[in-house]
């Protein structure tokens, strides 16, 4: 299940919902927190992944696992301060776009 789980996410796509989530004042503040950790692993990954010229060292490892631990931090929080806006988060990230329009409809009535 876990497997499958990470598989449902669209990491450009969470990208863009944690840059949305980053500016927007009425965003929880640890979610927030946990998005300013996300985008740059995010980056990271693509840079690693795509750029066969870079070569990360220990340094850059070292910096990856703790800003991953500080966000799963704070994600953790605002899943106690904000559950909805932690679900509203993941619904953008994981769902497809008509799956995304179908829980708006749902959500009106």
């Amino acid at each position: 299940m876990k497997d499958t789980a990470r598989r449902l996410v669209e990491h450009g796509r969470a990208r863009s919902v944690c840059d949305a989530l980053k500016d927007n004042n009425q965003s929880d503040n640890n979610l927030k927190e946990f998005a300013k950790r996300f985008v740059p692993l995010y980056l990271s990954r693509q840079r690693a992944d795509y750029d066969h010229t870079y070569e990360p060292d220990k340094s850059d490892a070292q910096e990856a696992i703790e800003r991953a631990r500080y966000g799963i931090h704070y994600l953790s929080e605002a899943q106690a301060t904000s559950p909805d806006q932690v679900q509203r988060m993941c619904i953008e990230t994981i769902a497809s776009e008509s799956q995304r329009k179908h829980i708006a409809r749902q959500s009106r009535r």
